[in-house]
C-alpha cells in the first residue's frame, strides 16, 4: 500500500490518542498472511494476555491466506502459458483477489461481533522500514505508535480503495493493459492469458473489481474499527529444497524477477522472522486500540 498521509487524518490520530478513551468490549486480532505468522504469532500471544488484562474479550482469526493457491498458480503458469504470462498482471489478481478475502474476514467479524469491537490486522515489515524518517513514513501513509516499535497504517479503507483504483488503471477487464498512464494499448496474448487464468482459477478482474468495490463501501461505517499495524522482521527465502523454489530462485537463492510478480515476491517466496520486541511495543498497540 502506497499513499499519503493527510493531514486531516494525522489531526485525528493525535487527537485521538490525546483523548484516551475507553477501551472496546472485544478485539479480534488477524493475520492476513502466513508467511509473516512466525512474526505475528508470537506478538498476538502477548498481545491477547494484555488485553486481557485490560478486561477486554480478545479472539485471534487467523486464516489461510493465498499461498498455497498462488504456489498452484504459478505451477500452472509456468508450464503451461508462459508464453502469455504478465508478472505486473498477475501481481494485480492476486492483489484483488487478497484484499477480496482480507475484506470478507473484515464483514464477517464486524457482523458477528458486538458494534464496539476493534479489528486489527497484524503484519510483518521489513526491519529496515522502521528506521525511516517520519516524513517517508507519513508519505507512504504510516505513523509510528508512540513508545512503541511498530507502524500504523492511517487510513486501511483508503489503502485498499487506492489499490483497486491503480488496479483499474493498469488492467481492463476488456483484454487492454495499461502500462503507462494514458496509454491504452490492445495486448491479444494478455486477454488469452486473462481468460485461461479465469477458466483454470475463477481469476476475473472485472469481478475482483466490482466485489471489492462493494465491501469497501459496506466497510466504510467500520472504518474507525479497522487497525492495521507492521511488526519489523527479517526475510528469509524457501529453502532450495522447496518444490517452489526453482520457480522463483535462481541456483544461487537470487530471485528470478523477471518470472516473479510483486505479490509472488512480497508474500509467496520465503517467510518473515521476528526480530523480537518489547512489553513497551505491546503496551503502544493496546493504547492505539482504545474508542474514541
Amino acid at each position: 500500500m502506497r499513499m499519503r498521509m493527510t493531514r486531516e487524518r494525522k489531526r485525528e490520530l493525535n487527537i485521538a490518542l490525546q483523548k484516551r478513551g475507553k477501551f472496546p468490549k472485544k478485539a479480534v486480532l488477524v493475520a492476513p498472511h502466513t508467511n509473516e505468522l512466525h512474526t505475528v504469532v508470537p506478538f498476538q500471544d502477548a498481545l491477547v494476555k494484555k488485553l486481557n488484562c485490560l478486561g477486554i474479550k480478545t479472539e485471534i482469526n487467523n486464516r489461510e491466506d493465498m499461498m498455497e493457491r498462488t504456489w498452484e498458480i504459478r505451477k500452472f503458469v509456468s508450464s503451461d502459458c508462459k508464453e502469455f504470462s504478465d508478472s505486473g498482471v498477475l501481481s494485480v489478481l492476486l492483489g484483488l483477489e487478497d484484499y477480496s478475502l482480507r475484506l470478507n474476514a473484515f464483514s464477517e467479524i464486524f457482523l458477528n461481533s458486538p458494534k464496539d469491537t476493534i479489528v486489527a490486522e497484524l503484519h510483518a515489515m521489513d526491519k529496515l522500514v522502521f528506521a525511516a524518517s517520519t516524513s517517508l513514513l507519513e508519505s507512504h501513509h504510516f505513523m509510528r505508535v508512540p513508545n512503541a516499535r511498530v507502524l500504523v497504517c492511517t487510513d486501511p479503507l483508503l489503502a485498499l480503495r487506492e489499490a483497486s483504483e491503480i488496479a483499474l488503471a493498469r488492467l481492463e477487464v476488456t483484454g487492454e493493459y495499461v502500462p503507462e498512464p494514458g496509454k491504452k494499448q490492445f495486448n491479444e496474448s494478455l486477454e488469452i492469458f486473462l481468460n485461461k487464468l479465469k477458466e483454470r482459477f475463477g481469476l476475473d478482474a472485472h469481478e475482483l473489481l466490482n466485489e471489492v468495490s462493494a465491501l469497501l463501501a459496506k466497510m466504510e461505517f467500520k472504518k474507525e474499527r479497522l487497525m492495521i499495524f507492521e511488526l519489523p522482521s527479517t526475510y528469509r527465502p524457501l529453502d532450495s529444497t522447496h518444490e517452489m523454489h526453482k520457480h522463483y530462485f535462481y541456483p544461487d537463492d537470487v530471485i528470478n524477477t523477471s518470472n516473479t510478480s510483486d505479490f509472488e515476491s512480497a508474500y509467496t517466496t520465503g517467510h518473515r522472522y521476528s526480530v523480537g520486541f518489547s512489553f513497551r511495543d505491546v503496551d503502544g498497540v493496546a493504547e492505539m486500540m482504545r474508542l474514541n
